[in-house]
């Protein structure tokens, strides 16, 4: 039992860093293992019946659908970024006296809703593979939710796919349900502004500089920007962004309301597709399928306990458990050189020592990467409408701005006034036949004096001096328009140096 427990210790350690072993894994896994201390040889290794009694020995162990996590989420769900969380947000509730007001706190987020769902598990015999029609197209309409943590529900925004927004889109909706159109169905900063002042507002209690209401989402660079800062300053509202790629542990909505509202959404898009049968699912039919999911999902309890679990009310900074911090740490860690193992070879070790090389495969930190100056830098973990971070972000934005070269003075180029030309009308009374161009002093281009077919060259005239310059062939430029301005970039052939000046034309 002793051998098996190192072995249960390496399993569960490598499933919380996010690299867990399926039961194949394990099986081989466990014959290398036998064989290393002498307890199998090559030619009787371990199969699934062993697996079975390995399990049914060990209670704590079971055979659970992994949930993907993403790199950058791994990574940043640390101990201090939580931590530095919980602080911020626990001296702002306290300062504005939030603590215990429910009411007051919300969440706003947003989620994705295709018009082809995956089809729910269904009841069916064991000797065919069960189908579930779906829609032959895919659309993405988003929905704005938010909820607050007394477990009150504001009314869901949609975002459809399209030009232009049609009454047709919001039939059946529920009663304050509403919506507008993007090119992508996807949220921006126009909508999230338009959500805020048109529709969130409508909802929210009364407010005043001493009981404001705060609103916490995530940063996208959508839902940051000095016009809604200044807004929701102007309302009493107080914006509090949280940390980048920890939603899925520090968001309410996503930590207990979205998992059920996509359950029960692909439920109702399955019922509408058995129901009409032959139909599809179109962006036509996501309102009032949306609409229901809403409701069902975001009840009051779900809202109530999804603020606990988040640790936002009632307010509890060690609500995190600490295998969400595992990846983190095992992508961080620094540990020795990674061991160079002969594959062709059982490696010969004590019961601790046979698992330390996979571990440690684990452990190895990667070369560490320079830190882009980001916008999510500043305003992670922090109410945005406070004046010391306000400040902050318009320093980031002033810097973010690109600085235009000025141009290098060259000493070698020809440096002139600027000269005003204007081409001649066609009834001016300028002849052009014997004039010579001002640039070549050429009455023909210089390009053209050989040349026998017939060509027809384009004259510009200075409205100052009258001079004359081939168009195309002494200029830059190959088309001027009246009433406009513009640089030409002129080439002086008066001597085999070519030297170059910038004219500022003005076409009348």
């Amino acid at each position: 039992m002793e051998e098996e427990l190192h072995f249960v210790q390496h399993i569960k350690f490598m499933s919380e860093c996010g690299y867990g072993y399926n039961r194949t894994e394990v099986v081989d896994m466990a014959t290398l293992y036998a064989i290393s201390i002498g307890k199998r040889d090559k030619d009787h290794p371990l199969t699934l019946k062993w697996f079975r009694g390995f399990m049914s020995r060990w209670p704590e162990l079971r055979v659970l659908k992994a949930r993907g996590l993403e790199m950058q989420r791994a990574k940043a769900t640390t101990v201090q970024c939580v931590q530095s969380y919980y602080r911020e947000l626990a001296a702002i509730l306290t300062k504005f006296d939030l603590v215990d007001r429910p009411e007051r706190i919300y969440n706003v987020d947003e989620k994705g809703l295709s018009t082809r769902h995956k089809p729910p598990s269904v009841v069916t015999s064991g000797d065919v593979k069960p189908q579930a029609v779906t829609s032959g197209t895919r659309t993405l309409t988003t929905v704005i939710g938010c909820g607050n943590a007394l477990g009150h529900c504001v009314p869901p925004f949609f975002v459809f796919p399209g030009v232009r927004m049609r009454s047709e889109l919001l039939e059946g909706k529920s009663p304050g349900a509403n919506g507008t159109c993007t090119e992508s169905g996807w949220s921006n900063s126009e909508v999230f502004k338009t959500y805020l002042e048109d529709h969130l507002l409508k909802y929210l209690p009364e407010r005043s500089p001493s009981s404001p209401v705060i609103v916490l989402h995530d940063g996208h660079k959508s839902h940051i920007n000095l016009g809604i800062i200044d807004w929701a300053k102007s309302q009493n509202i107080i914006l509090f962004i949280l940390p980048a790629h920890t939603s899925h542990v520090l968001q309410p909505l996503d930590v207990g309301c979205f998992g059920p509202f996509e359950r029960i959404y692909n439920s109702e898009c399955h019922k509408f597709m058995r129901d009409n049968c032959g139909q599809g699912n179109t962006r036509y039919n996501i309102c009032p399928l949306g609409c229901s999911t809403y409701l069902k999902a975001l009840t009051p309890g779900n809202l109530q306990s999804s603020f606990r679990k988040a640790g936002i009310y009632p307010l509890n900074p060690d609500i995190v458990h600490p295998s969400n911090f595992r990846q983190s740490e095992a992508l961080q860690q620094e540990t020795p050189e990674k061991p160079q193992l002969n594959n062709n070879t059982v490696p010969l070790a004590s019961n601790t020592e046979f698992f330390r090389p996979k571990e440690s495969t684990i452990l190895v930190k990667n070369t560490a990467t320079k830190k882009r100056r980001c916008l999510s830098a500043v305003v992670s973990g922090k109410a945005i409408t406070e004046p010391e971070v306000h400040v902050k972000i318009v320093e980031h934005q002033h810097a973010s701005v690109k600085k235009t070269k000025e141009p290098t003075s060259d000493p070698s180029r020809l440096q002139t006034p600027p000269l005003p030309m204007v081409l001649p009308d066609s009834d001016s009374d300028v002849e052009t036949d014997d004039v010579p161009c001002c640039v070549c002093a050429c009455v023909a281009p210089e390009e053209m004096q050989h040349n026998t077919s017939l060509v027809f060259v384009k004259w510009v005239q200075c409205s100052k001096c009258s001079h004359l310059a081939h168009v195309g062939f002494c200029t830059v430029a190959r088309v001027f328009r009246r009433g406009m301005c513009m640089f030409v970039h002129t080439a002086l052939r008066k001597s085999r140096h070519k030297s170059y000046v910038i004219y500022n034309v003005h076409i009348t």
